[in-house]
């Protein structure tokens, strides 16, 4: 019985580490959705911003501010793993088709009942195992 609770655990971490990777992605492609694969130039997303939030001049201003930051950190962060944002990208698809396979793999050992619900969230196998992606980031951590 504590066997069956331990691999439980394990498949709903696994599970959740999935969630999180879909949602990472998912909130990606709706960002990018309809623009070229390139990453949105700073530039764009802050149009973007301008568009999605009818942002003043102020806040235009201090987002500008916080892009630039950002974008700096980003580099940091690159420049510390020895990536470039090419690299970036093959690892992030990479990571998209491991959590494809793990999907697939789970689905190989349900039930038909089972696959119509994903865990507590109620999602939809039959939806391609994906859920809605979530409103664009705002608030002090959407650095």
């Amino acid at each position: 019985m504590e066997r069956k609770k331990t691999f439980e655990g394990i498949i709903w971490g696994a599970a959740v580490t999935a969630c999180v990777l879909t949602i990472t992605v998912l909130a990606h492609a709706e960002f990018r959705k309809g623009e070229p694969l390139a990453p949105p130039t700073p530039e764009k997303m802050i149009e973007r911003l301008q568009m999605d939030f009818n942002l003043t001049d102020e806040q235009t201003a201090k987002a500008r501010v916080f892009m630039d930051e950002s974008v700096r950190q980003e580099e940091e962060v690159l420049k510390r793993y020895g990536l470039n944002r090419d690299q970036l990208q093959v690892l992030q698809k990479d990571l998209h088709m491991a959590r494809d396979d793990f999907f697939t793999k789970i689905e190989s050992i349900l039930t038909d009942k089972q696959k119509k619900t994903c865990g507590a969230h109620g999602g939809r196998w039959e939806d391609d195992h994906r859920m809605p992606p979530p409103p664009p980031p705002c608030g002090p951590s959407a650095q």
